[in-house]
């Protein structure tokens, strides 16, 4: 009996972060709890801009007193957790393959995204090491734990990720998929029509200033593909 086709998108956005020049800087990401909507196959991590508090203007003070403007605050959009998967099972290992070389469907992928940007005008991305070293490390660690999820051990995202490795960047995201019961290919284009008829997947995506993608795709023991798209500007 063929193996049943299984696909369908939650969102899920990273509490900002403060920005060091092109750094951005390590902080705990907390998820909070599951949206009332039911959760589909595909979730997207964005950073999310921060709106600062207005500050008071200063008033004059009696002599021999001062008085302290009060210090701008930082609001948050928070995260719905991560969509729990199946039991975990544990995929047979396999070497971590060169970052520069691509497969055919990371390459396929990759081409799709250009493919996308394309239409309204926007710049093609190119494939960096690092964000592809990421994707792989995330899709392989899904695959592991048979689970789609933005959070890898210890909480770590692509943001801690990218911290760790003192990749440079202000802004970027990561989409995220997993389906089964599909051939290879049938996979990978499932994966980006969700990506691209999702607002939030596509809105990352189609981001102007991002320059920078790496992809990744990996199958857990159960038969499972799970995909990661991090990008960047």
């Amino acid at each position: 009996m063929p193996r049943a086709q299984t696909s369908r998108v939650t969102v899920a956005t990273l509490t900002p972060v403060p920005v060091v020049g092109r750094q951005v800087a390590a902080v705990p990401v907390i998820p909070t709890s599951e949206p009332a909507a039911t959760p589909d196959q595909s979730s997207t991590l964005i950073l999310v801009p921060v709106t600062p508090t207005p500050q008071p203007e200063r008033t004059a003070a009696p002599q021999g007193t001062a008085t302290t403007a009060a210090s701008p605050t930082l609001t948050f959009t928070p995260s719905p957790s991560p969509t729990p998967g199946p039991p975990t099972l544990t995929p047979t290992p396999s070497a971590t393959p060169d970052p520069s070389q691509l497969s055919s469907v990371e390459n396929s992928l990759i081409n799709a995204h250009n493919d996308a940007r394309q239409a309204p005008g926007l710049g093609a991305l190119t494939m960096h090491p690092t964000l592809m070293s990421i994707a792989r490390t995330r899709a392989q660690h899904m695959a592991q734990v048979n689970s789609m999820t933005h959070y890898g051990p210890s909480g770590a995202t692509v943001f801690t990720l990218m911290t760790q490795q003192g990749y440079a960047y202000v802004d970027g995201a990561e989409n995220i998929h997993f389906n089964s019961g599909f051939s290879e290919a049938q996979s990978w284009q499932t994966a980006m029509s969700e990506y691209l008829a999702s607002p939030s997947h596509r809105t990352a995506i189609m981001k102007p200033h991002f320059r920078r993608i790496g992809v990744a795709v990996a199958t857990s023991a159960s038969g499972v593909r799970y995909y990661s798209v991090v990008l960047s500007d």
